[in-house]
């Protein structure tokens, strides 16, 4: 008992020299500036009387919290910890991720007091701000009031936008608390949790606003370029507006932009010789940034086609009449599932400022994507299973264009004239059904026509030579 007495009293002494050690410090450092020698000399006093306190404590001072209550006289500046190179918080949203990262430690560790993490955080404020007011303010923060500090501090930071979006989010939150009465703990946990959705999203934002600045949005000023030299800038434009009308594309909420997301460059594709669409957009799926895996790379490609081609033109020089079609965007018939849409965006400008960028996401299958083909070719073969077509009526043709499409050609053989418009007839309102419209027929026999492309190879229809 009196080992522990006189244990208490050098202890007691320890603490006053302290105390005017420190303050004589503090005047010093006031007039003067330290060397770095001097510093590291004062630093070395200060972090022995902390291993000192904290042993003390930890030994002979368990049940006794007011023994170990330093005048709160020593303000934090005096009274300094084992240094720690924590980053200041500054104003931004950005930044707290990396304040946070590093001064949850300091929060969380059980072992410190909160009296100590108290200077921790005081030391990371930055001065001459309203949350370092509010710290200086209240240097006798102790266990019980030290979260309703940190509350207050936090989100003195906040900006006005941010603030506003908390407010919502605690009030949401609070209303589905079991207890009405939150602990201040509790309170500042929300914050916490709503911060870092914050600042998720700001860095997903950031992300999709810098759109990879060495690669999608280089790749998109480059196509851009070549638009506007071409002179046909409007019309790759036109195709985007019609797409986003007919509800084969959307725009992104800007609410939207911060969730995760993958981007596809575009760029056109002119042949001026079709018949049908003579610019046309193509998305690379196959891009990559350094270090990671493109879209491509991360889908599977299913079963190979190609191998149906030699099958195909075999069937095509069998009978009398040679017949092709194609489907008119047929990729765009098939819907993409909501949840998958955000894999397949791209950025364009905006119609009213060039210089600010759109974003826009896919709702179909997207033609440059390597599962598209496999994908078309599944919901076809779906189609043609339906029960509706199970007609006798129907099965010759049914089974005639369950072998006869390559992606969205289709190239068959008719035994006569009578057969083929039967075919074509049939084709037609069967296909439809799925809204895939078949175009650009040809067959055997036509004249004046130019040469007709059959999976690769030119086919004369006059001639019926490949």
């Amino acid at each position: 008992m009196n080992r522990e007495k006189n244990i208490d009293i050098q202890i007691s002494k320890i603490y006053e020299k302290a105390e005017r050690l420190f303050k004589a410090d503090q005047e010093i450092k006031e007039i003067i500036n330290f060397s770095d020698e001097e510093y590291d000399t004062m630093e070395s006093y200060r972090n022995r009387f902390t291993e000192i306190r904290v042993i003390y404590e930890k030994n002979y001072n368990k049940h006794d919290e007011s023994k170990s209550e330093i005048s709160s006289e020593i303000a934090p500046d005096n009274l300094k910890l084992p240094k720690l190179n924590l980053k200041e918080y500054d104003l931004m949203p950005k930044s707290w991720i990396a304040f946070w990262g590093q001064f949850c430690r300091v929060h969380e560790d059980k072992n410190l007091r909160e009296e100590d993490k108290f200077q921790y955080l005081h030391s990371s404020l930055k001065p001459r701000t309203k949350a370092r007011d509010i710290a200086e303010k209240t240097l006798g923060v102790t266990t019980s009031n030290y979260a309703a500090i940190l509350y207050p501090v936090v989100e003195t930071y906040l900006l006005v936008e941010i603030l506003k979006a908390w407010d919502r989010y605690r009030l949401k939150r609070e209303l589905k608390e079991e207890d009405p009465v939150l602990t201040k703990e509790k309170v500042l946990e929300n914050l916490m949790s709503f911060l870092l959705h914050e600042v998720e999203g700001e860095e997903h934002r950031a992300l999709a606003e810098t759109a990879f600045e060495s690669g999608i949005k280089r790749k998109l000023r480059s196509v851009t370029k070549r638009l506007l030299k071409e002179n046909i800038c409007e019309v790759y434009d036109d195709i985007l507006r019609q797409w986003q009308k007919e509800g084969i594309i959307e725009a992104i909420l800007k609410t939207e932009v911060s969730k995760p997301g993958h981007y596809l460059p575009h760029r056109p594709v002119i042949k001026s010789s079709s018949a049908t669409t003579e610019v046309r957009r193509f998305f690379d799926a196959s891009f990559k940034r350094p270090g990671y895996a493109s879209l491509n790379e991360c889908l599977s490609v299913g079963p190979s086609l190609s191998e149906h081609i030699p099958p195909l033109l075999l069937r095509f020089r069998t009978v009398s009449i040679g017949v092709i079609a194609d489907i008119k965007q047929a990729f765009l018939q098939l819907a993409v599932k909501p949840e998958d849409r955000d894999y397949l965006r791209f950025l364009w400008w905006n119609t009213e400022d060039k210089s600010k960028l759109e974003f826009f996401r896919h709702c179909r299958v997207v033609c440059g994507v390597t599962s598209s083909p496999f994908l078309l070719n599944a919901s076809i073969r779906h189609h043609l299973n339906s029960a509706e077509f199970q007609l006798e009526s129907l099965q010759q043709t049914i089974e005639k264009l369950k072998k006869g499409f390559y992606v969205d050609n289709l190239t068959i053989r008719v035994e006569n004239q009578e057969k083929l418009v039967k075919f074509k007839t049939q084709t037609l309102e069967i296909m439809m059904a799925a809204t895939f419209k078949l175009r650009c027929w040809a067959h055997t026999g036509v004249q004046d026509q130019e040469s007709q492309n059959v999976l690769g190879l030119k086919w004369g229809t006059e001639t019926d030579e490949l």
